[in-house]
């Protein structure tokens, strides 16, 4: 059997758990030889939000989840976007010169700086969002193929409201983390320089964010060989 509790205003479950301590204590009365497995017989109040993770509640019938797994899972799941975004920023600064020219361009005929960075962060976001989409294509997918490793019931549903609300909100950190370094660094390009085709390595050189980028890649790569 089940018995569910709502508590009081004020009343902690340690006070209960103490309360069912004395309880059993009081009128349980057991002898170990006879009833060996009521020896250890115990009464505690457990949350309800907590049963989902708790395999050893002793009359917990459900479907349970390690909790320490799922922080293993999600933190290589952030590991990865992290590296991705890493990816990104190298590559944008990388192609700074493919793309001096066109900030030069657009300096000359009055481009401002703030509509070059806004133009860069547009790009991020698409980039980002297109990835997004392919992902949630990808979902399903991936649960088929590896259904013998994941437990039966587990359903993706892309469209609920907290499923939406987690994807934007990765969507819209992912383009700011990975946009916004490279659309301040290739909208400071000066005009002339750009339109002449120097100084870009110069800018590229004083660039220390992207060396360090590169410098962790290969320290990340060298590890895990």
């Amino acid at each position: 059997t089940w018995t569910l509790v709502k508590l009081s205003k004020g009343v902690s479950p340690d006070r209960i758990n103490k309360q069912l301590t004395a309880l059993v204590k009081r009128h349980v009365k057991v002898n170990p030889q006879k009833v060996p497995h009521l020896a250890n017989l115990s009464l505690s109040v457990l949350p309800l939000s907590n049963l989902h993770f708790n395999g050893n509640f002793g009359e917990n019938e459900l479907r349970t989840a390690d909790l320490n797994t799922l922080h293993l899972i999600m933190g290589v799941a952030l590991f990865i976007l992290f590296l991705a975004v890493v990816n990104y920023i190298n590559l944008s600064t990388a192609q700074a010169i493919r793309r001096a020219k066109e900030v030069g361009v657009r300096k000359v005929l009055g481009g401002k700086r703030i509509n070059l960075v806004y133009q860069f962060f547009v790009e991020t976001i698409v980039i980002t969002a297109n990835a997004g989409v392919l992902s949630v294509l990808l979902v399903n997918p991936v649960l088929l193929a590896f259904h013998s490793f994941i437990p039966t019931g587990v359903v993706f549903h892309p469209f609920t409201p907290g499923t939406l609300v987690f994807l934007l909100l990765v969507t819209g950190i992912t383009s700011i983390l990975a946009g916004f370094y490279p659309a301040i660094v290739l909208s400071g390009y000066k005009p002339l320089l750009c339109l002449k085709g120097t100084g870009i390595h110069d800018v590229n050189e004083r660039t220390s964010l992207r060396k360090a980028l590169v410098i962790f890649q290969f320290a990340l790569m060298l590890v895990s060989i």
